[in-house]
């Protein structure tokens, strides 16, 4: 018999059962219940894990339920909320190629997303843990973009020789310049230094608030999971020069949120932060690096970070399920109304309530 639950914090231990039941492979920290914790609150949004478990098998979907009815904007009477992944990996873990487990979930979701006044769900499906073909049945699955994987199952030779040429001679020269690699963990030393350079990341590129977060955040995720946080700082003449923040699971370690202080680019610290970090996780046996991609297709951040593993690459899937089609068209027709001058992007977003725009009056 199928057992269907879905959980908030308030059932935090039966959300780390269902996680702990995973096999190890799928057993992700972007599931656990502490890292939801993080995001559980801000803006209304409340941290949900929908699980659905047979016997010895089981599906567990972690994702943020978000209110709409609270963007006065929008100027609507009755509750209703849209379902995103936390910043990061999402979608369903455990045996979702089991057609008939798989399903069942599907369907008994799906269910409960009508029940509860769900009008649109948004995944960011996992680019290791596969669960693009299934999720197909149910959702409209599109890739996104792509990313770099460092496979760390080679020895020195090997990863070195994975290297773009112009990455290497990097690696090089930071290590003629005297750059040298700190590693801490919670409570790190140089966390304000390291929200220093981050914060001024983000200002240099523009970046928008998606990438921003609260004090909370770092409290949340430094308290409730500090062996899956890890920080990596790159020294250069008595300064920290380039950071990056890193979560990591039983099999791999993530890039996070970092950057560099603009006036060290000369010394290509960050080349060096990454391969130290490289070998670091290779000796801690795990398997991969997950550095991620650009903003766009094959932009500039995504070839250095190609630079790491020329081979590396991997396709990124985003998964859009609309529960309550009436509703989903009324919301995409107010958008349209309250903000005429919407651009071409804004027209891509499917949860298009949760666009930025510029100028919101």
């Amino acid at each position: 018999m199928y057992r269907f639950h879905v959980y908030t914090l308030q059932d935090k231990d039966a959300w780390q059962r269902a996680w702990e039941q995973l096999p190890s492979d799928q057993r992700d920290v972007f599931g656990r219940s502490e890292y939801y914790a993080a995001f559980d609150g801000q803006d209304g949004a409340i941290a949900e894990c929908a699980v659905l478990s047979l016997n010895e098998k089981v599906i567990i979907y972690p994702y943020l339920r978000q209110p709409i009815h609270t963007l006065d904007w929008l100027n609507l009477d009755e509750p209703c909320f849209d379902l995103i992944g936390a910043y990061g990996y999402g979608g369903p873990l455990g045996q979702v190629d089991n057609v008939e487990l798989w399903s069942q979930f599907a369907e008994a979701f799906g269910d409960y997303c009508r029940k509860t006044d769900v009008v649109a769900e948004f995944v960011r499906i996992h680019p290791l843990l596969d669960a693009k073909s299934p999720m197909s049945s149910h959702y409209e699955v599109t890739l996104a973009n792509r990313n770099v994987v460092v496979d760390l199952q080679q020895d020195d030779e090997a990863l070195w020789r994975s290297y773009k040429g112009n990455n290497r001679k990097n690696v090089n020269k930071a290590l003629r310049e005297g750059v040298h690699i700190l590693r801490e963990h919670v409570p790190a030393e140089h966390f304000d230094r390291y929200l220093e350079i981050y914060q001024s990341t983000l200002e240099r590129v523009g970046a928008k608030d998606f990438y921003r977060f609260p004090d909370t955040f770092y409290k949340v995720l430094h308290e409730q999971m500090p062996e899956s946080v890890i920080y990596f700082f790159a020294e250069y003449q008595g300064q920290i020069a380039s950071c990056e923040l890193c979560l990591m699971s039983e099999t791999t370690i993530y890039s996070f949120l970092g950057g560099t202080d603009a006036q060290y680019f000369a010394v290509r610290p960050n080349n060096l932060l990454k391969h130290e970090l490289i070998r670091w996780a290779r000796d801690q046996g795990l398997k991969y690096y997950l550095i991620g991609g650009g903003s766009k297709m094959d932009d500039g951040v995504f070839r250095y970070k190609r630079s790491f593993a020329s081979q590396g690459v991997v396709d990124f899937y985003i998964a859009k399920r609309v529960h309550n089609r009436g509703s989903y068209s009324e919301l995409i027709g107010r958008c349209q109304h309250h903000y005429p001058h919407n651009t071409d992007e804004a027209r891509r977003w499917f949860l298009r309530w949760r666009f930025e725009v510029a100028d919101k009056d």
